[in-house]
């Protein structure tokens, strides 16, 4: 009947339907919550009755989404064979592990995220606590084991759908080039080869508290990613549309100053606009609006962003910015760092890419607390995910006219983690021989990059380490107003400034610089294939900046942004 951890049992469906179920449950004295899955039938008047008559919690699971669990109970697995066999179905793993989480009371209300079902547990506790009035029980501590479980199951099961769509994409791809009907590639997502490596790892959560990450359960099978694989979206009616997402502080002002100079030069861009601001400041409608912004990214395939601020002291909130980049698998964010014409900083002949890991590392979401005073975080890195973006970052340098890639990482502590990254970075580095590798500790690539950086073209390097050698870079050229980026995915591209300063202090006084936005749009145009548009806007806000009588305080002129922008106008009508 599945497994226990006094004073909380977890039951399939079978056992609390049946008579015996019902009988253990009333002799088990400290019975204080009961896991379930997540079908319909103890949705039931009767079971309602059962639980508020014995005084249990019951917390519901999507369908099928215990039966993963149960590898903790050996004879669940030799009793009910056939649940196995539903479990392991590639339409229950996408449809329950999507979901998976702990609901008290609704199951239609699951979670679909780490922070979700870690805020959901936080509940569950506080609401035992408030029932028992006594300190936390054993039961806090089996939904902490729980919770590590169901994070690492839904953080594999996404790897595996992702490497699931790649592949069967890739089939499509080469089935239209041979000409053939049957696709060349048929797996199951979760088979029984690769659940054996997932029963170790739950066996180990359930039976220590221990912080040490248990092996993956991930199949070992590479993604065959490569730059030109990602998707172009086609024109509807002449016109590319493309997803506005403006963003917090400054964001909303160098957005119109975007859409004022691609209207002025005739840009065939149509923009579907999502405001989500506040969404990351606890507005009431944050899901919703979130969940508009990735219908809109998914249908249009292409956006352009403003920065989203991520309050500090929201604890146990997750990153607006770092959700999407999941949701969406958008995997590779690309910072470039180049010195501006006429710009005058402390260093010359600046030109280096910052590649980045988006989807794991530190950023996976994957943190709770233990205990009061300890949390525990995990950092991911996985070698199908290290290897895609190793891929990418030599796949960019190729086709850019770069001559070197380094990787950047910390495998001297981390050796595992970290040394994971840099030997898949170093085995993808044999398919690209023309091209000079290196790689660096993250402490000395800092200090690198301020005393030398003309020693470095593409860095790629795992999320942490991205995000700060980003905003080190950007100081290198000018500060974060001029550096532009993207975020790359194989279905979805988002563009964005490289350098994710929100700018709140100066929020509706024209004082923004938005030149990260227009170049960061311009690098959209190129994706696009739209290079004459691209290189006439870029050309003109090189030429505004580099002359010096317009600039804004940021780069130590006095020009407003309607100031800058009109600058930028001018310079494109001379042009003509």
């Amino acid at each position: 009947m599945g497994w226990a951890l006094p004073p909380m049992i977890i039951l399939s469906r079978a056992s609390y339907t049946r008579p015996h179920g019902m009988k253990i449950c009333l002799q088990t004295r400290r019975l204080e919550a009961l896991i379930l899955d997540g079908h319909g039938s103890h949705n039931t008047a009767a079971f309602e009755q059962f639980c508020k008559g014995n005084a249990i919690l019951p917390l519901y699971m999507p369908p099928h989404s215990s039966h993963l669990l149960q590898p903790l109970d050996d004879e669940f697995l030799d009793l009910y064979p056939l649940a196995r066999k539903e479990a392991s179905k590639d339409t229950t793993i996408k449809s329950g592990f999507k979901t998976t989480g702990l609901v008290p009371f609704n199951p239609a209300e699951t979670p679909r995220n780490a922070i979700q079902l870690e805020r959901q547990c936080t509940k569950i506790k506080q609401f035992l606590k408030q029932r028992t009035q006594s300190p936390p029980s054993p039961t806090n501590q089996a939904l902490d084991q729980l919770v590590r479980g169901c994070q690492l199951a839904m953080y594999g099961a996404t790897l595996l759908a992702q490497e699931n769509r790649a592949l069967r994409a890739a089939n499509v791809k080469q089935k239209r080039k041979q000409g053939q009907g049957l696709p060349l590639i048929e797996f199951t997502m979760f088979s029984l080869r690769t659940a054996q490596p997932a029963q170790s790892l739950f066996r180990t959560v359930a039976k220590t508290s221990s912080t040490s990450l248990p092996r993956s359960a991930i199949a070992a099978r590479s993604f065959a990613t490569i730059q030109s694989d990602i998707f172009k979206p086609t024109k509807y009616g002449g016109k590319y549309t493309v997803t506005l997402i403006p963003g917090d502080g400054i964001g909303a002002e160098v957005a119109e100053s975007v859409k004022t100079i691609f209207k002025a030069d005739n840009v065939p861009i149509e923009w579907e606009q999502v405001d989500v601001s506040g969404v990351d400041a606890g507005n009431k409608h944050s899901e919703d609006l979130f969940k508009e912004s990735i219908a809109s990214l998914r249908r249009n395939k292409l956006g352009l962003k403003g920065i989203l601020h991520t309050p500090v002291e929201r604890s146990g909130h997750q990153s607006f910015n770092v959700a999407l980049r999941q949701e969406l698998d958008i995997y590779a964010s690309i910072v470039l760092i180049k010195n501006i014409p006429g710009y005058k900083t402390r260093h010359d002949n600046v030109d280096l890419c910052i590649i980045r890991e988006n989807t794991e590392g530190e950023y996976s979401g994957l943190e709770h607390q233990s205990v009061s005073g300890v949390v525990e975080s995990l950092k991911i890195i996985t070698r199908a995910k290290s290897e895609r973006i190793a891929k990418f970052a030599f796949s960019f340098a190729l086709a850019n006219n770069r001559k070197k890639v380094t990787c950047i990482h910390k495998a001297n502590i981390m050796k595992l983690a970290d040394g994971l990254f840099r030997s898949t970075f170093h085995k993808v580095a044999e398919s690209y021989p023309t091209l000079e590798t290196n790689d660096m500790i993250v402490d000395n690539a800092s200090m690198q990059a301020v005393a030398r950086p003309q020693q470095f073209d593409v860095m790629v390097m795992p999320n942490l380490y991205g995000g700060i050698l980003s905003n080190v870079g950007a100081a290198l050229v000018g500060g974060p107003g001029i550096v532009p980026g993207c975020n790359m995915g194989r279905e979805v591209a988002v563009f964005e400034p490289g350098c994710r300063h929100v700018g709140l202090d100066i929020k509706g006084k024209d004082q923004a610089n938005p030149t990260a936005l227009i170049l960061s749009g311009s690098m959209l145009l190129r994706h696009l294939g739209l290079d004459d548009h691209a290189n006439r806007i870029s050309k003109a806000v090189y030429d505004v900046i580099g002359e010096g009588v317009t600039r804004t305080r940021d780069m130590g002129g006095q020009a407003s942004t309607h100031e800058f922008t009109r600058a930028v106008l001018d310079k494109m009508e001379a042009a003509l």
